[in-house]
């Protein structure tokens, strides 16, 4: 305990806490969901009924693409896909 209450060790101390902070919190961070075509979506995912989840929800990051459907699979991948339809984008996946 005298080693930390020493103030000549508070600035290794403190050095030595922060980097600790900092890889708990990169170890404890969400990887960002990734962007899949539909094709891919398709492909990989919804013909082999690994799809848990779809979450469309409105995207102005673009002015072409302005849906977005989040998809969550049944292992817990996530991932998005641009829509540019909703009605388009149902419309396809009724049909498979």
């Amino acid at each position: 305990m005298n080693y930390i209450m020493n103030p000549d060790n508070f600035p290794k101390f403190g050095a030595g806490l922060l980097a600790l902070l900092a890889l708990i919190y990169i170890a404890s961070a969400k990887p960002l969901a990734k962007e899949k075509t539909y094709m891919e979506f398709v492909n990989d995912y919804f013909t082999k009924n690994q799809v848990k989840a779809i979450t469309i929800t409105k995207d102005n990051k673009s002015d072409v693409f302005n849906y977005r459907a989040d998809v969550e699979t049944i292992d817990g991948i996530k991932f998005y896909v641009t829509l540019g339809s909703v009605d388009n984008f149902l419309a396809k996946i009724d049909m498979l």
